[in-house]
C-alpha cells in the first residue's frame, strides 16, 4: 500500500510544472483543474450504480493554431456499498483538444484522450487493476482576462476497460459533468 501511495503521490506531483507549450495562434498554453461527478452511473452486477467523483489536472504540452497535445493526471474516487469501502483509479491521459469557437471571453473545445489507469473496485463487470482511460470530451471556458483566468465547464463521457488484458472485462462507462479553473502560462 506504501508503494500505491508513493506512486499515486509521484503522478499528480510530476505533472505539477510549468507546461513546454509553443503558442502560434489563438489561446496561450494553460494548465487547468476540474473537479466532475457522474451524472450517468453504470449499472454493476451487484445491483449497484458506479457513481465516481474525479479530479483532473491538465496541462497544455504544445499547441498550433486550433489543436493542442495535452497530459492530465486524473484521480478518481467512489464509494462501493459492496464492500463499504472507498474505491479509487488513478491514471495519466494523454490527448488532443480542438478550439473549435473563439470569442473575446468565450471559447468552445473538443477532446479526445486515452491512457493507462489502475482501479481498485471489485465488480463483476470489470477486473480490478490495470485499465485504460478512454475520453470523449466538450467544453466551454469563459475568460476572466483580469486575473489571467478562464471558468470551465465541460461534459465527458469515460469508457474504462482493460482492452481484454483480464477477465472480466466488460468495462465501465460514465458521463460527467465538470467544473474547474485554467489558468495562463
Amino acid at each position: 500500500m506504501k508503494t500505491l501511495r508513493t506512486a499515486l503521490l509521484l503522478l499528480f506531483l510530476g505533472l505539477s510544472g510549468s507546461s513546454m507549450g509553443q503558442t502560434t495562434d489563438f489561446r496561450s498554453p494553460h494548465d487547468s483543474w476540474s473537479l466532475g461527478y457522474s451524472l450517468i452511473h453504470e449499472l454493476l452486477p451487484e445491483g449497484i450504480n458506479y457513481k465516481p467523483v474525479t479530479f483532473l489536472s491538465n496541462h497544455s504540452l504544445w499547441q498550433i493554431k486550433r489543436l493542442t497535445i495535452y497530459a492530465e493526471s486524473q484521480f478518481t474516487q467512489a464509494y462501493s456499498p459492496i464492500n463499504t469501502r472507498t474505491d479509487f483509479e488513478f491514471g495519466l491521459n494523454m490527448g488532443l483538444s480542438f478550439l473549435f469557437l473563439q470569442t473575446d471571453r468565450l471559447s468552445l473545445n473538443a477532446a479526445i484522450g486515452s491512457g493507462p489507469h489502475y482501479i481498485t473496485v471489485e465488480t463483476g463487470r470489470q477486473a480490478q487493476g490495470f485499465i485504460f482511460s478512454d475520453n470523449l470530451e466538450l467544453g466551454a471556458a469563459y475568460d476572466m482576462k483580469s486575473v489571467q483566468t478562464s471558468f470551465l465547464l465541460k461534459f465527458r463521457y469515460r469508457h474504462i476497460s482493460n482492452a481484454g488484458l483480464k477477465e472480466p472485462n466488460g468495462g465501465i462507462d460514465n458521463f460527467f459533468v465538470m467544473a474547474g479553473l485554467s489558468t495562463f502560462l
